[in-house]
């Protein structure tokens, strides 16, 4: 669709993003309550909480996309090489090690009120590497269905919209969707950042830096303090830390020209956020969160 051809209406527009938080929480339903039922189906195989996700993600992905239909994308005019996978893989470890210092004074804060972080704990971490489905879930099907639902389908949504508006709001909705104080800073992120991959170099291109991101992710979060990688680890960390840096200050004044092109982005935020249903899908994702904070 044209950009000329997109209404900016507040009637255009509320029923358009109310049609996207109604697919959203299909979404979100089916998967929670979707492995719950795979689970009594008896067997061995589909009481394992991963091949039960597995299966609830393939349905609610498919929910999704009957609600929303297949959205369009222009074709991506940047050529994806491999240096290009190198350095966005150290800008995750960069982003990283961010969220990390910003997760600590939150951490603190929690604790004293009284708040057992244990479970989100656990659940950031990536739970039993033991077990086979949770390496097939967490590196290859999570990384699959995440990038098809807010690299696919929220982001190809909105997009018309603005490219800028379409990036940060399928951050926010992928980071809030994660439920868990100790990856929101981190999908927020790495949201943003895989939803500009997806508009340069195409959406398979955030498939695969995704499932890189969460390969290597369990691997530091499970390994990390054993033999080599205990000094390899900081070292990627730190290298990380300057590649985000160099990068951010490179990416600055071209974000402030794009802002300003983009003349729809404040109208755009004001009409998205004073639409109920997408107040009421925050709410329904703070509460899945405070559930973990237990």
């Amino acid at each position: 669709m044209e950009r000329n051809s997109v209404s900016f209406s507040e009637h255009a527009m509320r029923p358009y993003f109310t049609k996207l938080m109604i697919a959203l929480f299909v979404y979100e339903l089916t998967f929670q309550f979707g492995a719950g039922f795979v689970s009594l189906l008896g067997t061995d195989l589909f009481r394992n909480m991963y091949f039960a996700m597995i299966l609830s993600g393939v349905t609610a992905l498919l929910f999704a996309f009957l609600i929303l239909g297949f959205q369009a994308h222009p074709v991506p005019l940047e050529r994806f090489r491999i240096r290009t996978i190198v350095y966005y893989s150290f800008l995750f470890y960069g982003v990283q090690l961010l969220t990390m210092i910003l997760d600590f004074p939150i951490e603190g804060i929690l604790k004293a009120m009284g708040f057992s972080l244990e479970a989100a704990r656990e659940a950031a971490s990536g739970g039993d590497v033991g077990d086979i489905w949770q390496w097939v879930y967490s590196i290859l099907m999570a990384p699959l269905f995440e990038e098809l639902l807010f690299r696919g389908l929220f982001f190809g949504y909105l997009r018309r919209y603005g490219r800028l508006f379409a990036i940060l709001m399928s951050a926010l909705f992928f980071a809030l969707m994660h439920a868990n104080v100790f990856q929101f800073f981190l999908a927020l992120f790495l949201g943003i950042v895989l939803a500009d991959i997806r508009d340069r170099y195409g959406i398979h291109c955030s498939i695969l830096l995704h499932l890189i991101n969460n390969l290597f992710a369990i691997l530091a979060n499970h390994f990390s303090e054993e033999g080599f990688l205990s000094i390899l680890y900081p070292l990627i960390l730190l290298i990380g830390a300057v590649v985000l840096i160099v990068s951010l200050v490179r990416s600055f004044a071209p974000f402030l020209r794009e802002l300003k092109a983009e003349q729809s982005f404040h109208c755009c935020i004001s009409r998205f956020f004073t639409t109920i249903p997408v107040d009421l899908m925050i709410l329904v994702f703070l509460g899945l969160a405070a559930l973990n904070l237990n």
